[in-house]
């Protein structure tokens, strides 16, 4: 399957040493991650893969004290890192190791626009190369050891053919009038920081139907929150392998006040309820006992360029209508053409401009310079018919005026 490529397992510092000097004159890595959040409390890199050609390497950053040497080449802008799918991995390299990565290409964001329906790497390598990779290790726990062949396998098969990957798609890229855009969406990319188990007396918030709760069932649902996080960091497994969110919901909904109560919720049967029953019972008493303030979840505050309150929303209606028709016309997912906050930033800033188009923070430059007149006259016309009658009628008579019906953008050429 992967020829007669090495596959180089780096276990210790020396060997480690040898593996930068073989990528350092590399212009282009191809980076992979494994980490083990289906499994522990506090997730964690344990695996690196590095792809170059004519090697694959693994990395055990679990064996190796300091793996820095390797995390500079991924700071460095003018050595391309090709990866898939990079969200997890930017944040998951600034969580542990304090290190962003630069010079990013992401073959995810490159098969959208593309327009490519189907763009998992599975079904990348399948179309482009024929390949058939085996994604039956897809949850492991690559925090065990030792590592077994199987598992070496099923790691550098997600880099190993990224090179290729990105050269037929650059070449695509280059042909649709595309690669301008997906390098400054690969550069938004680099900044994604890490948002995760921070902790927030307002988390509980974010379980599903939190919010529909009344007072009592709000304070309920804190303490079952609580409980539930102490309990996943003493046993150190994921919160949702613990109590799933649905059942700490229906319990903080129903507040029930027995065991026997517990038991029409969960199945009394169930190891939750050998495990947790009569803790959860005292957690809900506990949390109708508890009259402290409840913390609530601060809502973003607002770019102070674009001004308080709603979109207007007839703005965000031709916006949006706008958006799907070039999104037929492009081939791309309407998301790609603009975002919804890009959609609520130029309906609340009505820009008139390309000046104040491209002052948006969300915009991206190749949006504005592929789609800015375009967006200028969805706002004149959103303008226009915001207008008393009497005044629309005279705007109309002055010989600059824009058409009524928004033009839409040039395709790519």
């Amino acid at each position: 399957m992967f020829g007669d490529v090495p596959l180089i397992l780096v276990q210790d510092p020396a060997a480690l040493g040898e593996a930068v000097e073989a990528m350092r004159p590399q212009a282009v890595l191809a980076v992979d991650l494994e980490a083990d959040s289906f499994h522990h409390y506090r997730e964690r890199i344990c695996l690196l893969q590095v792809s170059i050609p004519g090697a694959d390497f693994v990395i055990d950053p679990l064996a190796i004290p300091d793996i820095s040497s390797f995390l500079a080449l991924l700071e460095e802008p003018d050595r391309v890192k090709v990866l898939h799918g990079a969200d997890y991995d930017v944040v998951s390299l600034k969580r542990d190791y304090g290190v962003q990565i630069r010079g990013l290409f992401d073959t995810m964001i490159a098969a959208q626009f593309l327009g490519v329906q189907r763009f998992g790497l599975a079904d990348l390598l399948l179309a482009n190369f024929d390949v058939t990779i085996d994604k039956a290790l897809q949850r492991h726990d690559w925090a065990q050891r030792p590592l077994l062949p199987a598992h070496l396998h099923y790691a550098r098969g997600d880099t190993h053919w990224l090179l290729a990957l990105r050269e037929v798609m650059l070449y695509r890229l280059r042909r649709a009038g595309w690669e301008h855009a997906v390098h400054q969406e690969c550069q938004q990319l680099e900044l994604r920081e890490w948002h995760g188990r921070t902790p927030d007396p307002a988390d509980y918030l974010r379980i599903k139907g939190a919010t529909d709760l009344d007072e009592g069932g709000r304070r309920v649902l804190r303490a079952l929150y609580a409980y539930r996080e102490e309990q996943a960091r003493q046993m150190d497994r994921p919160v949702f392998k613990v109590i799933p969110d649905p059942v700490l919901a229906a319990i903080a909904r129903h507040q029930p006040a027995s065991v026997e109560d517990l038991g029409r919720l969960v199945r009394k049967s169930s190891a939750l309820m050998r495990q947790h029953g009569a803790a959860l019972v005292r957690a809900v008493a506990h949390g109708l006992e508890d009259a402290s303030p409840l913390p609530r979840r601060e809502a973003p505050a607002r770019n102070p360029r674009l001004g308080g309150g709603a979109a207007p929303a007839r703005a965000v209606e031709l916006l949006k209508s706008w958006r799907q028709r070039q999104a037929e016309r492009d081939g791309l997912a309407a998301s790609l053409i603009a975002s919804n906050n890009v959609i609520r930033e130029v309906a609340r800033a009505m820009p008139q401009t390309r000046d104040q188009l491209e002052a948006l923070p969300d915009l991206r430059l190749w949006q504005a310079e592929r789609y800015g007149e375009a967006l200028l006259e969805v706002v004149s016309q959103a303008r226009e018919e915001s207008q008393p009658k009497g005044r629309g009628k005279r705007r109309r008579q002055r010989p600059h005026q824009h058409r009524s019906t928004a033009t839409e953008a040039p395709g790519p050429k």
